[in-house]
């Protein structure tokens, strides 16, 4: 459960992305208690100069155990320019995780 050592599993899990400008970079992986993967959701890319895109997952039962997010082609840094700002990578950062309620994990 969220705060405790204890094993939880959840239904749903969703997260906003900012500035996404290169299609299947940027997205998660979800996992079941036994580690086998539920599948990968990538972000689509920005549409608007906001910027923001969101993806999220459901299941009729609570059966994600962990999340794998993995943000554009490059890491944050000074001197590293994002590809909208002229340079040669994607740099994306996430801004809320969304989760359904915690279940213990059996």
């Amino acid at each position: 459960m969220a705060g405790q050592p204890t094993p939880a599993v959840v239904r749903g899990f969703g997260i906003v992305f900012t500035d996404v400008d290169v299609a299947d970079q940027t997205r998660i992986e979800l996992f079941a208690v036994d580690g086998t993967s539920l599948g990968t959701y990538s972000s689509p890319v920005r549409s608007d100069a906001g910027g923001l895109t969101f993806v999220g997952v459901t299941f009729a039962d609570p059966i994600i155990a962990r999340v794998r997010i993995k943000l554009g082609t490059g890491a944050l840094g000074a001197g590293v320019n994002d590809i909208s700002a002229g340079g040669t990578v994607d740099l994306v950062v996430l801004d809320n995780l969304i989760y359904g309620e915690p279940h213990k994990a059996f």
